[in-house]
């Protein structure tokens, strides 16, 4: 399921470690994008900002928190990285044509340790 941390891993999903599969979308509440679509310039303006720092609070944290790669025969040594990889699309409407502010987020499977060794991201 896309967005969320899933167990285990891409081969053996439901077991063993948490992964992250590669994307993710951020969206804030329904009544926030329609405010957003109604509002005057200004206001809307700031209501986007917001979203975008709501964006980048949670990559940060993915980035700060949860990142990691594994090293070793078969991962079993956890190692700190520099970083992530990604791409953010912002998107204003749904498929449907209504008001829905959202971002989605392309992250990348590599990331280099610590050492400066680029190795595969999360298991």
């Amino acid at each position: 399921m896309p967005g969320r941390w899933q167990r285990g891993s891409p081969s053996s999903p439901g077991r063993g470690l948490l992964w992250w599969p590669g994307t993710t979308s951020r969206s804030p509440l329904k009544s926030v994008s329609a405010l957003w679509a109604i509002a005057p310039a200004e206001v809307a303006a700031r209501i986007e900002r917001a979203h975008q720092g709501a964006v980048a609070d949670a990559l940060r944290f993915i980035e700060t928190q949860a990142l990691y790669t594994r090293t070793g025969t078969n991962g079993v040594r956890q190692v700190d990285v520099t970083g992530l990889v990604a791409t953010a699309f912002t998107h204003r409407d749904s498929r449907a044509g209504d008001p829905d502010l959202h971002t989605h987020v392309a992250i990348a499977n590599k990331v280099q340790t610590a050492a400066a060794h680029p190795v595969a991201a999360l298991p």
